[in-house]
């Protein structure tokens, strides 16, 4: 009698890819929600406290805090993927009046305040969000080449058993049960 058996070890690669379909989705919302933060009709303006400022690489960095109007929450910046109070790059003119007043006027969603950027961002962060969802979605078609294949090579195996032919392709082989 001939069976068909999943090799086990060929399916790790698949299984690790599988949950970055969840990131993938994640980080287009972010991307998206970047892209709305982007558009001064959807963005409200808000003054945060300057909670400290460096000299980075690449010039000034900032973290701050700050209220939404509605007085809800206490909100600062984040990574894209939900990482904690984040340095942000900011312009030379911002850094001179946040060192000088100790405030920062920065964007935000009001739907969503945890998306938010200074006035006088330094670096592109459209950019930035679109070559990290970038990213997982190639991942994500990886995987998805990795099912057509699990799919194509089951396929095969089956009718390699209904043959009664050994064989043995990636995933899958089909083999005589021994007794």
């Amino acid at each position: 009698m001939f069976v068909l058996r999943p090799v086990p070890h060929h399916f790790l690669f698949w299984l690790l890819l599988a949950p970055l379909l969840l990131v993938e989705v994640y980080t287009l919302d972010a991307l998206l929600r970047v892209v709305a933060l982007q558009d001064p009709a959807r963005a409200q303006v808000a003054t945060a406290d300057v909670l400290e400022l460096r000299d980075g690489q690449s010039g000034p960095e900032v973290r701050y805090q700050f209220r939404a109007p509605n007085g809800e929450g206490l909100f600062f910046a984040r990574g894209t993927l939900g990482a904690g109070n984040q340095w942000v790059a900011i312009s030379e003119a911002a850094a001179a009046e946040a060192r000088r007043s100790g405030t920062l006027p920065i964007a935000y969603l009001p739907e969503d305040p945890w998306t938010n950027q200074p006035l006088g961002r330094q670096g592109h962060p459209v950019a930035n969000s679109f070559c990290l969802w970038g990213l997982f979605l190639l991942l994500d078609l990886v995987w998805i080449a990795e099912s057509i294949v699990i799919a194509r090579n089951y396929v095969h195996a089956q009718a390699m058993v209904e043959r009664r032919t050994p064989h043995r392709a990636r995933f899958w082989e089909s083999r005589q049960l021994v007794r």
